[in-house]
């Protein structure tokens, strides 16, 4: 269905971890993200490794995603709409269960469970934690800084490097369009 393939697409181009793409709301997104060639995400400390405690306090993801992407996710919630009714509003969590209340978000047991069938059904071996790798491959290939790919995967960056690695959103971004290659399906 729409939603689970806005899913794959968002795992796999966002590095976005599986615990954070169940708590994913839209309001983590960039104001005019169904414009955008490359639409920004932003994750709060609380919602990635660490959850903002000790070594981890203030980091935040910087991540983006595909045109291709950001046209399933838009297909997907033209699809609930039509489908099931449902009015989006700007706090709603992206993936919403289509079984039960609408309105509430799939757990992440279900989206590793959606992994898992899509796994069997394709005969492809994947997990969402492979969607990390596949970022992180097409940002080296696109000659992005380590720190940057840190960011942007939602990790420390290095003691020492941190208070000099401060990249803005539109450089990240940048590298980002330049790892399209490598993204797109």
């Amino acid at each position: 269905n729409p939603r689970d393939q806005a899913l794959i697409m968002i795992g796999t181009t966002s590095a976005i971890a599986i615990e954070s793409l169940s708590k994913l709301r839209f309001s983590h997104f960039e104001e005019n993200w169904q414009t955008q060639e490359c639409p920004h995400i932003s994750l709060p400390p609380d919602m990635i490794k660490g959850h903002g405690k000790g070594k981890y306090r203030g980091v935040r993801q910087e991540t983006f995603i595909t045109t291709e992407a950001r046209n399933v996710l838009i297909e997907y919630r033209q699809w609930m709409e039509k489908t099931f009714n449902h009015k989006w509003k700007s706090d709603d969590y992206v993936f919403l269960s289509i079984k039960r209340n609408i309105s509430e978000p799939i757990s992440y047991r279900i989206i590793a469970k959606k992994a898992t069938m899509l796994e069997h059904r394709a005969s492809v071996d994947f997990t969402f934690h492979d969607g990390r790798r596949i970022v992180q491959t097409a940002l080296e290939n696109a000659g992005c800084p380590n720190n940057w790919i840190k960011k942007i995967k939602g990790r420390k960056v290095s003691g020492e490097e941190a208070p000099y690695s401060k990249p803005l959103i539109e450089q990240l971004r940048s590298k980002y369009r330049l790892a399209f290659a490598d993204l797109e399906f």
